[in-house]
């Protein structure tokens, strides 16, 4: 059996945190597909040099920790969009929004 004992090890909530506020600037800040798609990549080096900042130690435990922390954002992101069922950028910018209350009457 796995023990998920090593994974509470590997992340670092405050890299996580930090790395799922830079995500969401980057995915919402930016619209460039090219861009969103090393959202995960960006996030992982960055959290490795967060973690490396945070701890002052360079060596192997710091910077995968920084890694995971990294990608857990990214994880966490993608989580919380689904469960909530949160429409994309590319569905949002066609959904048309009307003002007014639910009977029609709309406000001048």
């Amino acid at each position: 059996m796995f023990d998920f004992n090593i994974i509470t090890t590997l992340i670092s909530p405050l890299i996580v945190v930090a790395c799922l506020c830079l995500g969401y600037v980057i995915k919402h800040g930016v619209q460039n597909k090219i861009l969103n798609a090393f959202i995960p990549c960006l996030l992982a080096i960055t959290g490795a040099a967060a973690n490396i900042w945070y701890s002052g130690i360079i060596d192997l435990p710091t910077i995968v920790t920084g890694m995971v922390s990294g990608l857990a954002a990214t994880g966490l992101y993608e989580g919380f969009t689904n469960i909530l069922n949160l429409p994309s950028l590319d569905e949002a910018a066609g959904i048309d929004i009307e003002y007014g209350d639910p009977k029609g009457n709309h406000f001048a």
